[in-house]
Formats: C-alpha cells, structure tokens, sequence
C-alpha cells in the first residue's frame, strides 16, 4: 500500500513537472513569436523615420523657398496645411505611448504597443484611455492573456482597416477586486447574430481564415479569474475582459 502510494506521488509530480515545463516552452514561443513581430515592426518604423527626416528637409527647403520669395501668404497657408499637421500627429503618438506606461506588466504593454503600431500604419483611428496604473495581475495566466489580447486587437484591426470611417476605442480600467479592458471597433455593416460568430471555425472574413471568437471563448476557460463579454450593437463590436483579483 505504501508503495503503491509512493508510486502515485511520483508519478503527479512527473505529471505537474511536464505541464510546468509545457506551460514555459508555450510562454517562450510566444516570447520568441512576439519578438519577431517586434522586431518587424522596429524595422518598419526606422523606415518610417528615414522617411519622415527626408520629408522634414524638404520642409525646411520650402520655408525657405516662401522666405526668399517673401511670400509670407504662401508661408502662413503652407504652415497651417502642412507643418502644424505634422506636429499635431506626433503630439498624438507621444502621448499614446506615454498612456501605455501605465501598464505595468511589460508583456501586456508591448502587445498593445505592437497592435497600436499597425493600426498607426494602415491609418486607422483609436484611442486610448487608461487613467491609473494597471498592476500585474498574478491571477491569470500571462500566456492565455497576451494571446486573448492579440486575438482581439488583430479582429478589431482587421474589421476598420477598409473603413475610412473606422475607429477602435481601448479602455483599462480599475475595479472594485477586478481590472477591465474594453476594446471596442466600429462596424460598417451588419454581422451575423453571436451564437453563429462563435460557432466552431466560423469567420466572417471567409472559409479556413480569422481566429473567430471560439478561439477566445476556448482560452478564456482554462481561467478561473478571467472572464469574456461581447456586445453587438447597431454600430459598435465591444469585447470586455475582466480579470478578478485572485482571492474573490
């Protein structure tokens, strides 16, 4: 008997060993997958930076092109239409990332950092509230949460990116024992019904494409503390994910 015991003892912690360490190659890969992304991502945005000097010396030529000219009807049009614009945009974009820093967890800034970035590119219009800081949540597991959070912000991009009317709105709020993120996309037209959204393999952009919102509901339930609502409303598809602090 008491061997038997025994045996059953070390055969748990065999057990519970190979899921901790199937649980840290999964956070690696994902690591490793993010990483990659964000090192494409850096490269797109050095681009963008070549891009944006080059542009800043035409600039500089044409200013002084209008004052050479003294044509200062042509330089005040060319100021508001141009220059100020310019300066207006990277205002926008340095306090977004500066919103983000609220967020504690370096894993789940970088994400919505990551998905910020591609939403800048294909010009779509968001925002960003997160009025307090947003502690690392020990509740949930960080793997499962970055890859709900990408799944979400990829539907959202993906459903406002042919829009030029789109936009996607993204809240992180603290509760009563629980945090909340909301992340909500305009819609353009008419979706099917929820049930059939989060019908096995189904997706609107098509046979065999889109994670599909199975997906979500699949990873949400390997976790206690964390829980999934979606809302459907004439114009808006809002996703809110709450996570309960450990304990309640």
């Amino acid at each position: 008997m008491l061997l038997m015991l025994l045996f059953l003892i070390i055969i748990f912690n065999n057990i519970k060993n190979y899921q901790n360490l199937k649980q840290e190659n999964e956070k690696k890969k994902i690591e490793i997958e993010y990483l990659i992304k964000y090192t494409d991502e850096t490269q797109k945005n050095y681009q963008e930076l070549r891009r944006f000097k080059h542009d800043y010396l035409n600039i500089l030529l044409s200013l002084e092109y209008f004052i050479q000219q003294k044509d200062f009807s042509k330089l005040e049009e060319y100021y508001y239409s141009k220059i100020k614009k310019t300066g207006q945009q990277l205002t926008t974009e340095s306090n977004e990332i500066k919103i983000l820093e609220n967020i504690e967890s370096e894993e789940v800034k970088s994400i919505f950092m990551m998905k910020l970035l591609v939403a800048r590119q294909k010009n779509i219009t968001f925002s960003i509230e997160i009025p307090e800081k947003i502690a690392n949540s020990t509740s949930v597991n960080i793997v499962i949460l970055i890859r709900i959070l990408g799944i979400i912000l990829d539907n959202a991009i993906e459903a406002v990116e042919n829009d030029k009317n789109g936009k996607i709105e993204i809240g992180i709020f603290l509760m009563t024992n629980a945090t909340l993120f909301v992340i909500k996309n305009t819609l353009k037209e008419h979706i099917p019904p929820l049930h059939q959204l989060k019908q096995e393999g189904f997706s609107t952009k098509g046979p065999n494409r889109g994670l599909g919102l199975t997906n979500i509901d699949n990873l949400s339930q390997k976790e206690e503390y964390l829980t999934i609502n979606t809302k459907i409303s004439d114009s808006w598809f809002t996703q809110e994910l709450f996570i309960q602090n450990e304990g309640y």
